[in-house]
């Protein structure tokens, strides 16, 4: 039976390639193929069957590949660290707290977004979004200037 099987070997090995895109791989798939016909050869073999087992060896493959446990993974060390703020910029953090809960997140999502964008987003008048993020920045700064 493998004799007849080895005849068809580049159609196998186009299959094989086809379903994981990689030529060192699709060997590998047929090699396991005719390995598995060895072990348990069957009276009749077509070439659905054939493309199942190939399909077959490849996800068990896969499975092979993505069952990793965490023991694997032991010697990994953590190398992040929490923000620890400087005390200048502590202060700042302890002065926005003071500011209004419209000019905390007006100032958060000025980072992120336009003032045009903001506008549309949340209906907010692109000046008053402006005015109030110019008057928290403001606030900040004139706090810690007396600060020094």
């Amino acid at each position: 039976m493998l004799q007849e099987l080895s005849k068809k070997d580049k159609l196998w090995r186009n299959i094989a390639f086809n379903i994981c895109k990689n030529n060192f791989l699709a060997d590998e798939i047929v090699q396991e193929m005719y390995l598995r016909f060895h072990r348990n050869p069957k009276d009749e073999v077509n070439d659905y069957y054939v493309a199942l087992v190939l399909k077959s060896v490849y996800l068990n493959m896969l499975k092979e590949k993505t069952n990793a446990s965490i023991n694997s993974f032991h010697y990994i060390e953590d190398k992040s660290n929490d923000f620890e703020p400087n005390d200048k910029e502590q202060a700042i953090l302890d002065e926005i707290e003071n500011l209004t809960w419209t000019q905390k997140e007006l100032l958060a999502e000025v980072y992120d977004r336009s003032y045009r964008e903001i506008e549309s987003i949340y209906n907010i008048n692109y000046g008053y979004s402006y005015l109030q993020v110019k008057k928290a920045k403001d606030k900040v700064w004139q706090k810690l200037e007396k600060r020094k």
